[in-house]
């Protein structure tokens, strides 16, 4: 009996070690292909003349893998950099 759930915790384990290890690249960024998709179909994130203070986004809800503290840091990733880009271009 021990040892049946012994290997039963040890294949729990393996396999939440595996889904981990592959799902990590995809949903650990901060800004992954499901979030940029959705910003770029439900926001005006990548519109030209966009920062903070005239971002919006529409609330229907978010994909799997995407969640609101997600979104929020690649606002702010994406925004700061845009800012960064800028301000190198005009030097």
């Amino acid at each position: 009996m021990k040892t049946r759930v012994f290997i039963i915790i040890v294949l729990i384990a393996i396999l939440a070690i595996s889904i981990g290890t592959v799902m990590w690249p995809e949903y650990g960024m901060v800004c992954n292909n499901t979030t940029i998709k959705h910003l770029q179909k439900y926001s005006n994130l990548f519109d030209e003349n966009t920062i903070h203070e005239t971002y919006g986004i529409l609330e229907i809800g978010y994909p799997f893998g995407v969640h609101g503290g997600n979104v929020k840091e690649c606002v702010d990733f994406i925004l700061e950099k845009r800012t960064l880009m800028e301000l190198e271009n005009k030097d």
